[in-house]
């Protein structure tokens, strides 16, 4: 997850400077347009002067309709930005969250791991006690079916 909201955030920076960028390239297009405009009216006299003035007007309006586009762009990446700033938040709580439950379970594992040496001991005890009395039974045996042996000798 984290791997993703870096490049959405790179990504999301990217853009905003491509549409910024591309403000200044529009702007800067805007103005060669009326420069050559201006050239062009100046060049055909005064009859050309409405035209100009209309020439104008769709600059202007096509300049007011590319800054309302782009700024409508740059808010909602600024929106994203936001909402990626949030989630990055969000994302090193979790991730915070994690490390700890992690090293929770760390201990938790290596008391568990003591725990079971020490049964295994326990049990290596209990085996040894439980082979003992049996090696005492066997001999206990042994020596009364001596005894019965004897016991009918006589």
């Amino acid at each position: 997850m984290w791997p993703v909201l870096v490049l959405h955030f790179v990504l999301i920076t990217r853009f905003k400077i491509n549409v910024l960028t591309c403000e200044v390239d529009l702007s800067h297009s805007l103005e060669k347009i009326t420069d050559l405009t201006t050239v062009t009216l100046n060049r055909r006299g005064s009859k050309q002067n409405n035209c100009m003035t209309k020439t104008e007007g769709k600059s202007l309006m096509m300049t007011e309709i590319a800054k309302a586009q782009t700024d409508s762009v740059v808010s909602s990446v600024e929106s994203m930005l936001a909402d990626a700033v949030r989630i990055q938040t969000q994302c090193k709580e979790r991730s915070a969250e994690l490390a700890a439950a992690a090293v929770e379970l760390h201990e938790e594992t290596q008391s568990l791991r003591e725990q079971c040496e020490a049964t295994q001991l326990d049990m290596a005890r209990l085996r040894r006690t439980l082979d003992e009395l049996l090696d005492t039974k066997h001999a206990y045996e042994a020596r009364e079916r001596q005894t019965r042996k004897l016991s009918k000798q006589l």
